[in-house]
């Protein structure tokens, strides 16, 4: 339990505590580089800007309304949204197609089997590839996009024609489990 707290702390001391260290030498940057983390809710990244000064509330006659005082700018919102529903119903029909071209001998049903194969290997490299540059130290590996957002669509490509290729090898699963 001890070093679950210790580990808990850490980390969020270590996420917290990196400021104006971006390894692009961006200023408020939104994010493009996939390391994006906004620990105060105004849609830049942290990384790319001067850690916040405490500021006292200045007492006017008039009240300001919240929006007059924030300088104007794009706000981020929300995670980027992913396209699991695209993705997957794509590959399905994918599938489907190459199937039915193995079923009425357009192609061989080994040609179709080392299409899907290929196709869960190049998901598996470029999801792993982008997950390991995610933990390698800040600026050792710098792309040119937004690794996260890629890492996550390679992992949706992988994990659908992962469970096609479950769903091909569903007997040799059976006789394993029973």
């Amino acid at each position: 339990m001890k070093c679950l707290i210790t580990l808990l702390l850490l980390t969020t001391s270590f996420a917290y505590g990196q400021w104006n260290d971006c390894p692009r030498k961006e200023v408020n940057c939104p994010g493009r580089c996939g390391r994006f983390f906004d620990s105060t809710g105004d849609g830049i990244c942290d990384h790319s800007q001067m850690p916040p000064v405490k500021v006292e509330p200045i007492i006017t006659e008039e009240p300001l309304a919240l929006a007059e005082l924030a300088p104007k700018r794009h706000v981020h919102k929300g995670p980027p949204s992913y396209h699991l529903l695209e993705i997957s119903t794509s590959l399905v029909a994918l599938y489907i197609m190459t199937r039915l071209m193995a079923k009425f001998r357009w192609i061989k049903l080994g040609t179709q089997r080392q299409i899907w194969n290929i196709a869960l290997l190049l998901g598996f490299l470029s999801s792993g590839f982008l997950g390991i540059t995610m933990i390698l130290p800040r600026g050792m590996i710098s792309l040119p996009f937004n690794s996260l957002y890629w890492h996550v669509e390679t992992g949706i490509a992988m994990a659908t024609v992962g469970l096609l290729h479950a769903f091909w090898h569903w007997r040799y699963f059976t006789r394993i489990f029973s």
